[in-house]
């Protein structure tokens, strides 16, 4: 979280797929550059279509002025997103390749957790397998009012 706090940016992993900035992408294309760097032994598509989905909001659905909110800890951040999507190559090998510049609100300070209405923690319970707090952000809405 200090790096990604001192950057200005929210991070998320899956860091060896490169090419998923790329807007001409499809769906599939999109999901299928994910199955092929990190499930390609699994049978089904489901956990490929899982990372691709947080990849996909990350990467299309957020938008600049968006608030998301970082978990981390017992805590949480909220930051406004400030721009689009970056790759930063020399930052793959510790999977905080894909990032996104922001603005961190309340003085970069975390918020504790019981704090949050009940809707804002449900939604802060998700922690896929092998993520950490600093690598996944989610979009906010109107839970934190």
């Amino acid at each position: 979280m200090p790096d990604a706090l001192a950057a200005d940016q929210i991070i998320i992993g899956w860091s060896h797929s490169e090419g998923l900035l790329d807007e001409s992408l499809t769906w599939e294309q999109f999901r299928q550059i994910i199955r092929d760097t990190y499930y390609s032994d699994e049978a089904t598509l489901r956990k490929a279509g899982a990372a691709a989905g947080h990849m996909w909001r990350f990467v299309r659905e957020m938008k600049p002025g968006d608030l998301v909110v970082v978990p981390y800890s017992t805590d949480f951040y909220v930051a406004e997103l400030a721009g689009s999507g970056v790759y930063l190559q020399d930052h793959e090998d510790d999977d905080t390749a894909y990032r996104r510049p922001v603005k961190w609100l309340n003085d970069k300070k975390p918020i504790a957790r019981k704090l949050a209405r009940s809707a804002l923690l449900s939604r802060m319970k998700f922690m896929g397998p092998a993520r950490t707090p600093l690598t996944w952000s989610m979009r906010l809405t109107s839970v934190l009012s």
